[in-house]
């Protein structure tokens, strides 16, 4: 056969009984019943494997893969046997699964849908009342979720079957999910039948076959499309947390390991009634270490007025030049009886990553033109422990556990839109 090894068993050849195209049986005496794909007709064979009744299904006119496809899984080469089309009666959805017959392997199915692929495999795993439960504990992969229940029909068919695909019976059937995984059962009154499957990406279905196939364009989420990210939610949490208190720990040791900190500056300025001095030019200070961090402490004696001071610090020895400036207001009064105040005389200001030499600064004050702002001290103490810095830290470092958190949340929500158990409440999304 094309593309498989010889020593894989040769097909029976037979003839459509209708349009004489000729038809490859690959898991001989197995066969039940085969469907046409040039004229849709099926025909059903008796025990004798003699000709028993012609039907015809609708001729099949979209399909990803061919019957004869090679499939090469884990080194075991499996062979298309058959096409299925199936509608859930009571939505109307409709789903394609590919059969693949393997004579060591059995029979293994990829289940498409909207896009997604799933690999199916007959399960070990037995529920005898699976009807009756919203979730299933598996040992090797915990519990699964009930996503829906229904009953389906064949609607268009195309290759050999090892059952009668025109049986009336429409069975039971459910799906319960663990992402990647799948779990499924399909009861008839004879029978009940247990599935396991995996949620298959593009690339690794593509690596199985040798053909140049174009896959269908992935639409929505799948019930066991995995998250994209590998670590599961709680792994994300327990991550974060440890990430937290290591950068506190750091905060609290980097601020052991500074200088003490020191004023290295006190500077008064006044404005009297005559001038209009707006610029001030305070005396040289040293700062002594490299990379050290400084605050200026703003004090004023306002009264209903505001003060607004913009700082130019340079480095004397570099040149360097640090522009950085705040308000300082405060009002107060009298009203129905009650005194009020908002505002404040102080203000704290920041700079950081100052390296060691003598400094000085120029400062420009801005107020109510018709008032006097009296007075401004500046303090300047170095060595000081930015909390700036930790705070930027942490909101980065929590930017992405974040986001993650509620992307997943929306991912899951989407999800499960499509199921009638779904956990979310979706009353606000009407």
């Amino acid at each position: 056969m094309d593309g498989i090894s010889s020593a894989y068993p040769s097909p029976l050849v037979v003839s459509c009984t209708k349009c004489s195209k000729e038809i490859k049986l690959y898991s001989h005496q197995r066969v039940v019943g085969y469907s046409c794909s040039n004229c849709g007709t099926y025909t059903v064979l008796s025990k004798q494997k003699s000709v028993k009744t012609n039907y015809t299904l609708s001729k099949v006119k979209e399909k990803t893969f061919e019957i004869g496809t090679v499939f090469k899984i884990d080194n075991d080469e499996f062979v298309l046997i058959n096409f299925l089309a199936k509608e859930e009666t009571t939505y109307k959805t409709i789903w394609f699964e590919y059969c693949l017959f393997n004579p060591i392997k059995g029979y293994w199915t990829i289940s498409e849908s909207d896009g997604h692929f799933s690999l199916i495999k007959p399960s070990k795993f037995y529920l005898k009342q699976p009807g009756i439960t919203k979730s299933v504990f598996v040992f090797d992969i915990r519990n699964f979720d009930l996503y829906n229940k229904y009953k389906y029909k064949i609607k268009m068919a195309e290759g050999e079957f090892t059952y009668d695909v025109l049986n009336n019976d429409m069975p039971s059937c459910a799906d319960f999910v663990k992402p990647p995984y799948i779990l499924s059962y399909e009861r008839t009154k004879d029978e009940i039948l247990w599935f396991q499957g995996e949620y298959i990406d593009h690339s690794k279905l593509m690596s199985w076959v040798k053909d140049d196939i174009n896959l269908p364009v992935k639409d929505g989420i799948a019930p066991n499309q995995p998250y994209g990210l590998k670590f599961d939610q709680k792994s994300l949490i327990r991550i974060s947390v440890i990430s937290v208190m290591v950068l506190i720990f750091l905060q609290i040791l980097f601020s052991f390991m500074i200088n003490n900190t020191e004023e290295v500056s006190k500077q008064n300025f006044y404005q009297n009634d005559t001038s209009s001095q707006r610029t001030f030019v305070s005396e040289s200070f040293e700062i002594k270490n490299n990379g050290c961090a400084a605050d200026f402490l703003l004090s004023s004696n306002l009264s209903n007025n505001w003060l607004e001071a913009d700082f130019t610090l340079v480095n004397e020895t570099t040149g360097d030049q640090y522009y950085f400036g705040g308000v300082v207001e405060h009002y107060s009064g009298y009203e129905d009886g009650e005194s009020w105040s908002e505002g404040s005389n102080d203000a704290e200001l920041s700079v950081g990553q100052l390296t060691k030499g003598k400094y000085h600064y120029n400062v420009s004050i801005a107020n109510d033109p018709y008032k006097q702002f009296g007075y401004l001290v500046v303090r300047v103490k170095a060595n000081v422990s930015l909390m700036l810095n930790f705070l930027i830290a942490l909101v980065l470092l929590l930017i992405f556990p974040v986001y993650t958190y509620f992307n997943r949340q929306s991912f899951n929500k989407k999800q499960w839109q499509n199921s009638d158990y779904s956990p979310y409440d979706y009353g606000d999304d009407e």
